[in-house]
């Protein structure tokens, strides 16, 4: 089997690889996998991939001999950004002449400001970065093409959500939800000419840390929830003259959520193996809910996230307060409030699961619910990091 993952020192594409390498451990020679990436921090790819493997991979394989699984990954430098993506003459060869059962496009760009700079960026990564890689596939030998979009895709959209939901009038939070959508198009519209093969398109909604494979709450990627409550453990940091967990602060902030929503969160490690399931199926459906088939409620979380990180706030609210503190103004209109606000403050986004789970197989593991134990063992693995704070 010759799998082919971009973004693959990213959350989801990291996962992948270690379940892939952990469903082949006892026959790896059956399995390769071209890794796409880029030197970062003066570090080679091939460094780069390394060092995720002891780090993280090792936890998830049960294993602190990693060579016979990284034997099985080959490096693939590139540039997203560039025409003809920078693959060397040689990498560009060997992928000519190899067969790609399964080709993931995992890498993206995924920030959720709005200006100028970020809406360039996002295009120019998300959007014409996709197609010059569906353009690339076109020239391979590609057997099956996913995708890996964003449950958010369907904008602002409530209520029942089917996984295919296009609606570009319904508006969207940020630049980046429109992005994915268009990205999307970009890759229906190759399959529809006859230049991919069979598609497949995931959207994953907000994913945490593994809950299935160890270590409990692994991640290496602190943003959403995480980087919200990074935000308030900086101004407690800074109140209290030192950073620390071990005490309360007040911190003068009206945070609005909608005590009837939820945040549907889904753990790394299932999302890597439903992926890889549906993939196998050989089902001729392409578009997939990646995502929990419940919401984890505001009304449990928020407060239990807060009372870990041991912030007290003034009492929540139900909509942006009118009159804003300085502080709030940071808050809502220069920081996190602006980001997250309007993912906690809208209705039930109920995104339907029926195309993902009727292609997983009987005995597949269910995804593990987010509640109240399940975030603490998310919070408690962040907190062990400093929730990504430098």
């Amino acid at each position: 089997m010759v799998v082919a993952i971009t973004g693959i020192t990213g959350l989801l594409g990291r996962n992948i690889l270690f379940e892939l390498l952990r469903q082949h451990r006892q026959r790896l020679q059956e399995l390769k996998v071209f890794a796409f990436g880029k030197a970062q921090g003066g570090k080679s790819l091939q460094a780069r991939i390394l060092d995720m493997m002891r780090e993280d991979g090792a936890y998830y394989l049960g294993t602190a001999d990693i060579s016979p699984f990284a034997d099985r990954v080959t490096a693939i430098g590139w540039q997203l950004e560039e025409e003809g993506l920078g693959i060397s003459s040689e990498d560009m060869e060997m992928l000519r002449r190899t067969p790609i059962g399964l080709f993931i496009h995992a890498a993206a760009t995924v920030d959720f400001r709005d200006s100028p700079n970020v809406r360039d960026a996002l295009q120019r990564v998300n959007v014409t970065g996709t197609a010059r890689v569906a353009a690339l596939c076109e020239k391979l030998q590609i057997g099956q093409f996913a995708f890996i979009s964003t449950a958010y895709a369907c904008g602002m959209e409530e209520g029942v959500i089917l996984p295919g939901t296009t609606n570009f009038e319904a508006g969207f939070r940020n630049p980046y939800e429109r992005s994915k959508l268009e990205a999307e198009v970009l890759v229906r519209e190759f399959w529809s000419k006859g230049k991919l093969p069979q598609i497949k398109i995931f959207r994953p909604s907000t994913i945490c840390g593994r809950l299935l494979e160890p270590l409990p709450g692994q991640t290496n990627k602190f943003d959403i929830f995480y980087a919200w409550l990074a935000f308030f453990l900086r101004l407690k940091a800074k109140k209290l003259g030192h950073p620390g967990y071990g005490e309360f602060a007040d911190i003068d902030i009206r945070v609005c959520f909608n005590p009837n929503g939820g945040l549907n969160i889904i753990p790394a490690d299932y999302a890597a193996k439903a992926l890889l399931e549906v993939c196998r199926s050989g089902t001729a459906e392409q578009d997939f809910h990646l995502v929990s088939p419940k919401e984890s409620p505001n009304q449990m979380g928020i407060p239990l996230m807060f009372d870990f990180i041991k912030v007290a706030l003034p009492p929540f609210q139900d909509s942006v307060p009118e009159q804003l503190s300085p502080l709030e103004r940071l808050y809502y209109e220069k920081s996190v409030g602006r980001i997250y606000t309007p993912y906690i403050t809208s209705n039930t986004m109920d995104f339907r699961v029926d195309s993902l789970l009727g292609n997983l197989p009987e005995g597949f593991p269910e995804c593990p619910f987010v509640g109240p134990s399940q975030f603490v063992t998310l919070l408690e693995f962040a907190r062990k990091h400093n929730f990504g704070i430098s």
